[in-house]
C-alpha cells in the first residue's frame, strides 16, 4: 500500500508536467496597411490661431492614426514576437529640435510625430539611424483561418517653433519616416517583414490654415452722440455744422506677424454699399425714429477717409488695413458724423454697424 501511494504521487506528477507544456507559436505571414487619419483637433474648426500669447512649443493641432499591423500564426519554433518598429529617417535640417519636430513648409510651424509606448507614456519619435520598437506582443496561435492584430496609437502634432508668417501647411520639405511591421526571434523572420509608405501622412496634412491673429478689445463700442436741432442741418447732403464724436476699435494681443482687416456692415440694411449708415427704424421709448438723417464714419490720422459699408463677407464689401501691430496692438481711430439725406423729421437718430473682422 505504501508503494502503491508512492508511485501514484509521482504519476500525478509526471502529468502535470507533461500537461503545462505550450507549443511554440511562430509567424506565417502579416500585412501592414497604411492607415487612416483622423481629423484635426484644435483652433476654431476653420483656422488654427497665432496671438501673442501664443509661446514656442504650443500644440496649435493635433491628429490621431492608429497603425495595425495584422499577421498569421501556427505552430513553429522558436517563438515570435510581433512589433511594429520606427524611426525618423530625415528631416529639413536633420535633428529634431527642442519640441521634437522637423519643420514644414511653414516658417515656425514643425510636425510632431508621437505614440503610445509600451510603457503607456506618451513619447516622441526618435531620428536615430536605427528604428526603435514602438509596439510589440508575443504571436497568438491563429491557425489559417484568422488573423491577429497588434495596434500602435500614434499622433501628429503641429507645433509653434517660432515666429511664423502663418498659412497653409502642405508637408515637410526633406523629411521622411521609416515604419515596418515585423516579427522577430533570434532573428527578422522572412515572413513577417513588411514596410509601409506614410509619406501620403506626411504630404497630404491638410490641417486648417494658419493665421496670425489679434484678440478684439472690445466687442461693442457705443459713441454718445448728443443732441441736435433741426437748424444744425442747413445744407441737403451736408454734414451739420456741429462736431461729430471721435471714438477707437482697438485689437489687443496681436501676433507680431498679423496684418488684420476690417469691413463694415450696416445692421438696420445689411445690403447697403454705400457711405452712410441707415438710421435704425426701431422705435425708442414710444418716439418714432428720426427721418432725414444718416450717419458717416471717417477713419482719423494717416489713412482719412469715408467707410464703405457693405454686406457682411461680401466679396465686394472693402476691407481696410489696420496696419502692423505695436506692442502687440492696434488701432483704428474713427469719426462719427450726421448727414442731411433730406426733409428731417425729429426723432431718436441711432445706428447700428457690425465690424468683422479677418487676416490674410
Amino acid at each position: 500500500m505504501f508503494k502503491a501511494q508512492q508511485w501514484l504521487a509521482a504519476l500525478v506528477g509526471l502529468l502535470c508536467l507533461s500537461g503545462g507544456a505550450a507549443a511554440a507559436v511562430s509567424v506565417k505571414s502579416c500585412t501592414f496597411p497604411v492607415p487612416g487619419p483622423g481629423p484635426w483637433l484644435g483652433g476654431d474648426g476653420s483656422t488654427l490661431q497665432i496671438t501673442e500669447d501664443t509661446p514656442p512649443g504650443t500644440v496649435l493641432a493635433r491628429r490621431g492614426i492608429q497603425v495595425i499591423g495584422s499577421y498569421k500564426a501556427d505552430t513553429g519554433y522558436p517563438d515570435d514576437q510581433v512589433q511594429i518598429i520606427g524611426h525618423w529617417t530625415g528631416g529639413g535640417g536633420g535633428a529634431l529640435d527642442q519640441y521634437g519636430t522637423m519643420p514644414t513648409n511653414i516658417t515656425g510651424i514643425g510636425l510632431r510625430w508621437s505614440y503610445e509606448s509600451i510603457s503607456g507614456e506618451t513619447e516622441t519619435l526618435p531620428s536615430s539611424v536605427k528604428a526603435v520598437v514602438l509596439a510589440k506582443k508575443a504571436a497568438e496561435h491563429t491557425g489559417q483561418s484568422r488573423w491577429d492584430s497588434l495596434y500602435l496609437n500614434m499622433y501628429q502634432e503641429l507645433i509653434v517653433t517660432g515666429p511664423s508668417p502663418g498659412g497653409q501647411v502642405t508637408g515637410l520639405p526633406g523629411a521622411s519616416t521609416q515604419f515596418r511591421l515585423q516579427a522577430v526571434n533570434t532573428r527578422v523572420s522572412d515572413l513577417c517583414n513588411v514596410s509601409a509608405d506614410f509619406s501620403s501622412l506626411q504630404t497630404g496634412l491638410n490641417p486648417p490654415p494658419i493665421r496670425n491673429v489679434c484678440q478684439l478689445q472690445t466687442k461693442s463700442v457705443l459713441v454718445d452722440m448728443g443732441q441736435y436741432n433741426i437748424d444744425d442741418f442747413p445744407v441737403l447732403n451736408g454734414a451739420a455744422t456741429r462736431p461729430g464724436q471721435d471714438f477707437v476699435l482697438q485689437l489687443s494681443k496681436c501676433a507680431a506677424e498679423a496684418k488684420p482687416k476690417i469691413q463694415f456692415t450696416d445692421a438696420s440694411k445689411r445690403d447697403n454699399n454705400s457711405a452712410l449708415l441707415s438710421i435704425s427704424p426701431e422705435a425708442e421709448g414710444g418716439a418714432a425714429a428720426a427721418q432725414g438723417l444718416a450717419l458717416r464714419l471717417s477713419r482719423v490720422g494717416g489713412d482719412n477717409g469715408v467707410i464703405t459699408f457693405g454686406p457682411e463677407g461680401g466679396a465686394g464689401t472693402p476691407h481696410f488695413e489696420l496696419g502692423s501691430p505695436q506692442s502687440g496692438m492696434v488701432e483704428m481711430k474713427l469719426h462719427a458724423d450726421y448727414i442731411r439725406t433730406g426733409t428731417i423729421r425729429p426723432g431718436p437718430a441711432n445706428g447700428k454697424a457690425e465690424f468683422l473682422i479677418s487676416y490674410p
